[in-house]
């Protein structure tokens, strides 16, 4: 290269100091990995995805996109375990993305754990209510998202009223007449 070098090479040449030379490859890699299991999953061949969604979570563990989608995917293919454990860790990756949280609420909704669905609802209720109140003022999806939190919400404790609000204990279901939150 003639010239000084261009604030990208710079980048590259800091990271060729520290040892780290595939930092941006690999990121474009589960990106593009990412949006190809994406385009599978919409086009219904949601077992063909698994693979790529896999590969871009090894590629990138710590985004919670990745692991919310790959979490999903195998939700999707009757391995309950295994995408409530990769959405659990979306979760935890970003405590405060509502729409994650949400995911996570819904699944745990379908497995019928309807208190820790409800207590994630209620998350996601108090988490909007805040940004309402601090006048930040909700996009189209979060306002959504907030109206099905609370109609989901109420659900939940309509069916803990009328005293049939299962949750799971050593692999039985018991029915309590009160939910304790």
């Amino acid at each position: 290269l003639v010239g000084d070098p261009q604030p990208e090479d710079r980048r590259f040449q800091r990271y060729a100091e520290k040892g780290i030379d595939r930092v941006v490859s690999i990121q474009e890699n589960a990106e593009d990995l990412f949006a190809q299991a994406g385009l599978l999953t919409k086009g219904h061949y949601v077992h063909d995805a698994l693979p790529l969604l896999e590969k871009a979570v090894d590629l990138d563990p710590i985004n919670p996109g990745y692991r919310l989608e790959l979490g999903w995917t195998l939700f999707t293919l009757k391995k309950r375990d295994e995408g409530q454990a990769e959405i659990e860790i979306a979760v935890e990756l970003a405590p405060d993305n509502v729409f994650v949280r949400g995911h996570l609420a819904l699944l745990y909704e379908n497995r019928d754990k309807l208190i820790w669905a409800h207590d994630n609802y209620k998350i996601i209720h108090t988490e909007l209510q805040k940004r309402k109140r601090r006048k930040e003022g909700l996009t189209e999806e979060e306002q959504a998202l907030h109206q099905r939190a609370k109609q989901r919400m109420a659900k939940i404790e309509d069916v803990a009223k009328r005293g049939h609000f299962p949750f799971m204990s050593q692999g039985r279901f018991i029915y309590c007449n009160t939910m304790m939150m």
